[in-house]
């Protein structure tokens, strides 16, 4: 069953600092997006790379910057793939938590 719920697309904005040292922030656009299970062929194509996926989100195409991490409630996760629907405006961010990636709430 799909359910609604609030997608925050985050991206790293990378720029030089006053001493010529790496300044990284984080940027966030908050969304909506119909959260979904994988498919079972998904789960197993993604396991033989070894990904370990956890579910899909698709929101509007148009809202979607190229994003490598959601966050959703207090849990981040990345995006290992995107799919989008043909005759549709919408793309799937299929998601998996990442090493790397703070789940902490």
């Amino acid at each position: 069953m799909d359910s609604l719920v609030e997608v925050k697309l985050i991206s790293e904005d990378i720029s030089i600092g006053t001493f010529g040292e790496e300044v990284i922030t984080e940027v966030s656009k908050t969304v909506w997006g119909e959260r979904s299970a994988i498919s079972s062929t998904e789960w197993t194509n993604a396991g033989t790379r070894g990904i370990n996926p956890e579910f899909r989100v698709t929101i509007y195409g148009f809202e979607y910057d190229g994003q490598v991490v959601v966050e959703i409630g207090s849990a981040k996760y990345g995006v290992y793939r995107t799919y989008s629907k043909p005759n549709s405006d919408k793309i799937e961010l299929y998601l998996q938590l990442k090493g790397g990636v703070s789940n902490e709430p």
